[in-house]
């Protein structure tokens, strides 16, 4: 699965961040980039989505 975590980067364009790769990788390595304020976002939503159900059904079930 996971075996290592890149933490060495570089600035690249005065802005950008690369990574740097070690030479031990085979040439079928996957990396995986994980963003985190992705998924902070989508449960952002998600509960949106609960709180207006919810809503909506409490409104509906008092009249």
């Amino acid at each position: 699965m996971f075996t290592t975590e890149l933490k060495d980067h570089i600035l690249i364009n005065n802005w950008a961040n690369g990574f740097v790769l070690d030479n031990t990788t085979s040439d079928d390595a996957t990396i995986v980039i994980i963003f985190w304020p992705q998924y902070l976002e989508f449960i952002g939503f998600g509960l949106l989505i609960l709180t207006v159900m919810g809503i909506v059904l409490k409104k509906k079930n008092s009249i």
